[in-house]
């Protein structure tokens, strides 16, 4: 893996230094979406508690949303984010227009949010993060490919993000976007990561 680095303010020697790390950490980084990775320190676990499985129909969809969701689930399975499902939750799909006129695939999770033990994990505050930040001379930014794909689900709770549409019913073997408590496990995640 080669990094661009041409218009950085970088020495020579610190460019070397960066290719260097970039080649012994070369397994960390994404080259293709086939070929995602998974961490293995934690899983995304969902407690509903006592509460019953929650059912919903699919919603209608137009032709071509029809063949943009077709086209998502078989890529979908492909990469084995999801499999075929039997569970008796059933959330259904929502296409949404994005600004560019693409059609984009999600999970209408609403009422199943309602029924989910919501985790207690406080998100850092802005300016605490900002004042660790203040007199430094060097910034990166990261870009984690899919992030929420790198989670892999808990056995127990698979089952729970089955969604349905006109294609069948479906359950996600990673961490799907939508579900109330994705956003906490994803920075508890990535909080341990950062901490090994």
């Amino acid at each position: 893996m080669k990094a661009d680095v041409s218009q950085s303010r970088l020495t020579e020697e610190q460019k070397a230094l960066f290719q260097q790390e970039l080649d012994r950490f070369r397994s960390m980084f994404v080259v293709s979406s086939k070929k995602q990775g998974r961490t293995d320190l934690l899983e995304f676990e969902i407690d509903t508690g006592s509460n019953v499985s929650i059912k919903q129909q699919p919603y209608r969809v137009s032709i071509e949303e029809g063949d943009v969701m077709e086209a998502d689930i078989q890529q979908y399975l492909e990469l084995g984010l999801i499999r075929p499902s039997t569970s008796p939750w059933a959330s259904p799909v929502l296409v949404i227009r994005k600004p560019d006129g693409g059609i984009r695939f999600c999970i209408d999770y609403r009422k199943w949010n309602t029924v989910t033990v919501k985790y207690c994990y406080l998100m850092p505050l802005i300016d605490d993060t900002l004042d660790v930040l203040s007199g430094a001379r060097l910034f990166s930014t990261i870009d984690i490919a899919s992030g929420y794909w790198n989670v892999p689900m808990h056995d127990n709770s698979v089952s729970k993000t089955a969604f349905t549409c006109k294609y069948g019913l479906y359950k996600w073997m990673v961490m799907p976007l939508g579900l109330c408590n994705a956003v906490p496990a994803f920075e508890r995640g990535w909080k341990l990561s950062l901490s090994t």
